[in-house]
């Protein structure tokens, strides 16, 4: 899904990609628990991720954001806890807080 002649910035990691809105998504790298729901709607952009967090795991969750879904950026709401963005690794980090039990990780597109 890759044309080189229709490649216009090497650096452009989007640059030359052809069909990649059809397949390339949002999804979770890595959960601190046990995953309850993974939605994303193509059209508007949508992200949700779900899930009951395991207090003995002390890691993130990560979540993989390709800059093809969300070329403006996106907005990003959480149940708890704290995120960062890793915009250049298309990476959001999300920590949740100890206490909880159920997370919630939304994204949405901007226009």
């Amino acid at each position: 899904m890759f044309s080189r002649d229709q490649q216009k910035e090497p650096t452009d990691i989007n640059s030359g990609a052809r069909g990649w809105q059809g397949f390339v998504r949002p999804y979770p790298l890595a959960i601190a628990g046990e995953p309850q729901k993974v939605s994303f709607d193509r059209k508007t952009g949508l992200f949700e991720l779900q899930f009951l967090g395991d207090p003995t795991i002390a890691a993130p969750t990560t979540l993989f954001v390709p800059t093809v879904q969300y070329p403006n950026g996106y907005r990003v709401t959480v149940s708890d806890g704290t995120f960062s963005q890793e915009r250049t690794r298309q990476r959001l980090i999300y920590q949740q807080t100890p206490n909880a039990v159920q997370h919630t990780i939304r994204l949405e597109r901007l226009t």
